[in-house]
């Protein structure tokens, strides 16, 4: 089941020259630690409106999110906002955990290594 999700979780695919904004900010060894979220999530305006009516240049980097790329595009500090607070939210959702506990399984985060 978890499989079936990891490979659905990307936007709908059109030219496979250009990738999504997140693709490429999840490309950067320093944020493996983050999941992709979902297109259907971030499209879904229950789940952004209060962020819009809270945090500046929040619409500006959803924005810039939502957009798709054939080159890396500039990592603004609206969107890198926007994303860190959607992923929050995210994690929260039925999807956002079954990717955390895919992440988990694959040992993403370590092992302890302390003995039992």
């Amino acid at each position: 089941m978890i499989d079936n999700f990891i490979q659905t979780i990307a936007q709908p695919q059109g030219d496979n020259l250009r990738r999504s904004w997140s693709d490429f900010f999840l490309s950067k060894s320093r944020n493996k630690f983050l999941c992709q979220i979902t297109y259907r999530f971030l499209s879904d305006n229950i789940n952004v409106i209060d962020l819009m009516e809270s945090v500046n240049g929040f619409a500006d980097g959803l924005d810039e999110i939502m957009d798709e790329y054939t080159q890396k595009p500039h990592f603004s500090k609206d969107a890198i906002q926007a994303y860190v607070l959607l992923h929050a939210k995210f994690l929260l959702s039925f999807d956002g955990l079954l990717l955390m506990k895919y992440k988990f399984r694959q040992k993403v985060f370590g092992l302890c290594t302390q003995p039992q």
